[in-house]
């Protein structure tokens, strides 16, 4: 997933996704993992959470 894609998402959505990617990250910390997955999932987990500190920035401003 990339970043413009993130904008089509709502903020649910986005929150889920960023729980469910930190509990996949930690599950590979832990047990290991491909390091594509880990850096996919790093990735992602880095998408999600600018998306969503720019959104509650942009509400806030408002």
């Amino acid at each position: 997933m990339e970043a413009g894609e993130l904008k089509n998402l709502d903020m649910i959505t986005m929150v889920d996704m960023l729980a469910n990617k930190t509990s996949d990250y930690m599950n590979m910390l832990r047990i290991g993992g491909p390091e594509e997955e880990y850096r996919k999932c790093k990735e992602l987990i880095k998408l999600l959470t600018e998306e969503i500190k720019s959104r509650k920035n942009g509400a806030l401003e408002k």
